[in-house]
């Protein structure tokens, strides 16, 4: 199988402001926007401006209006995450991915794996990435 990561980190390396919208193979639509370019720096990323959502559930989830607490996001080259909500990638593919093992993350109250219908795990079935322009 094609290592996606490598490609996908030369394709969004100058990409910021971007939305990751996924399908999984059970028809659960979610995904995560960040203000940060991806290219797989190996750390973590704090920023307010992050948020998670899900179409499915018609929800967003952790969008912080101050510095307090300010959203996670990892960059990493084997997997992107967005804080307690959801991981995708493993071993520099992009076709599965996981959710929190927490029914609570540092800033609200969610149920277990809520934003993939209470699994925890999921194949993906699409991927998509734009990058969101504001004027």
């Amino acid at each position: 199988m094609v290592q996606i990561f490598p490609i996908f980190h030369k394709c969004s390396k100058d990409i910021s402001n971007n939305i990751i919208l996924i399908k999984t193979k059970e028809n659960q639509r979610f995904g995560g926007f960040t203000i940060n370019t991806w290219i797989g720096r190996e750390n973590s990323i704090s920023e307010s401006e992050a948020f998670c959502f899900s179409l499915s559930n018609k929800k967003i989830y952790n969008r912080i209006n101050n510095d307090t607490y300010p959203s996670t996001v990892w960059d990493c080259n084997e997997y992107l995450s967005f804080y307690d909500m959801f991981t995708l990638g493993n071993n520099k593919l992009l076709n599965k991915g996981n959710c929190s093992n927490s029914n609570s993350n540092r800033y609200e109250q969610t149920k277990k794996f809520e934003i993939n219908n209470g699994k925890e795990y999921f194949l993906v079935d699409e991927l998509e990435f734009y990058q969101v322009s504001f004027e």
